[in-house]
């Protein structure tokens, strides 16, 4: 089971002084030469522990020092690798560090997804992995990575540099194909056997890209069904990744005071200075056709966020249900109904919450073929993951790309939506 609403508390992460081999020891790398991303060896100290990453520098479109640093597989790491670390950028002269904490979830970057819960012949319900003692929506930085392929050498620049992670997620599904059906009360028809399972050995790739001039990183993740041969309508999913939780207001140890997203449909906002809490109010009735995101504002200033590099009606998204999409309320919407996971685990009654998980989010009908998904009602997606799936022998590979904003704004105009908003992304 996904593990949600931890609380960030912020073990601290700095560079080392002492030098790695082949790799840099300045905590301040510098920027390399304007147009270029560089990438270093070097070592992070988290929580007493030395970890070794690839750490690539850049220059934004303000001619400021940017880094990621991307922790490595082995090399004397505990754990796995595969994900990110630190996050630096330059606010009023001084450099930032967005650093992991100590949590399960910390870090960023990862893959998650969710089984969507079945009815099964002899009415119970739940997740097939439930039904063998496993995780139905582990974490993937739980799970061991490969490297490769990396554009860059050591020490190497470019104008542009990717660095890919390979791993196999798992999906418990069924043999046989079960299609998706409903009632004419939009309550599940098809029944799943209690045998005839199998557990999906899925290949999935995360691709980080670093482009010179540009203010963001991109992610890139491709989870391949086909390669895996996965028949149509034997899993039902969705999409968490990027997933993960960053001290992105560098340790200050403030709570939310805002939230916005944009689905397929319109735009969210909630705001109460003194930190969200269930009782504020919420709109979810602005009509939008940029591009989808997610944005969290800590403190009033600190942002994390994430973007798809489309507009939304290029997007293969789909969103799941939600009763209070397009509407307005004077309380939060129940957590369930939220299209992006967040702060809707960590909100607990009437108290704001420093917990910083942000991810992504999707319906739960990837792997099956329905042509259509409904995000409310009226609110009909055609999912085209679903329509490809369609006489097909295995379902499609799920491929999409999303962007990473940190950095400071202010409750009212956040960096994410500036970005989803702009004709050619800034990632």
């Amino acid at each position: 089971m996904t593990k949600l609403g931890f609380l960030t508390f912020g073990f601290a992460l700095t560079l080392t002084l002492t030098a790695c081999p082949g790799g840099a020891s300045d905590p301040e790398p510098g920027p390399p030469t304007p147009g270029q991303v560089r990438r270093d060896s070097a070592t992070l100290r988290i929580g007493g522990q030395n970890v070794a990453v690839d750490r690539y520098v850049w220059t934004d479109s303000k001619g400021l020092e940017r880094s990621v640093s991307l922790k490595r597989e082995g090399g004397g790491n505990s754990g796995h690798g595969g994900y990110a670390v630190q996050f630096s950028y330059i606010q009023d002269g001084v450099r930032v560090l967005v650093n992991a904490p100590g949590d399960p979830d910390g870090g960023f970057g990862y893959f998650v997804s969710h089984e969507q819960w079945r009815v099964f012949t002899d009415g119970s319900q739940g997740s097939v992995a439930s039904k063998h003692g496993e995780d139905d929506s582990p974490l993937g930085k739980e799970f061991p990575v490969t490297e490769g392929p990396v554009s860059l050498a050591v020490g190497a620049t470019a104008p542009t540099a990717s660095h890919t992670f390979k791993q196999i997620y798992y999906r418990w599904g069924t043999l046989q194909p079960v299609p998706v059906e409903f009632n004419q009360d939009g309550s599940p028809k098809d029944r799943t056997p209690l045998d005839g399972h199998r557990k999906y050995l899925i290949p999935l790739e995360i691709t980080w890209t670093f482009t010179a001039g540009k203010d963001y990183p991109r992610i890139r993740y491709r989870y391949d069904l086909e390669a895996a041969q996965v028949p149509p309508d034997a899993l039902r999913f969705d999409l968490r990744g990027p997933y993960g939780v960053l001290d992105f207001d560098a340790g200050a140890g403030t709570v939310a005071t805002s939230i916005a997203w944009a689905d397929g449909f319109y735009k969210f906002s909630a705001a109460k200075a003194g930190g969200l809490t269930w009782q504020t109010p919420f709109t979810w009735n602005t009509p939008w056709k940029k591009a989808r995101f997610h944005v969290l504002i800590f403190g009033g200033k600190y942002e994390m966020g994430l973007f798809e590099p489309l507009p939304s009606g290029q997007s293969l998204f789909t969103d799941g249900w939600a009763d209070s999409r397009g509407k307005t309320g004077n309380t939060l919407p129940p957590d369930w109904q939220w299209p992006y996971q967040s702060l809707n685990y960590s909100l607990q009654g009437n108290d704001p919450t420093t917990g910083k998980k942000i991810a992504w989010g999707s319906s739960s009908f990837y792997g099956t073929s329905l042509g259509t998904v409904y995000a409310g009602d009226g609110l009909a997606q055609p999912f085209g993951y679903g329509q490809k799936a369609q006489g097909a022998q295995f379902a499609p590979a799920v491929d999409y790309t999303l962007c990473v904003v940190v950095g400071q704004s202010s409750d009212a105009a956040t960096l994410t939506e500036k970005a989803a908003s702009e004709p050619v992304p800034p990632c």
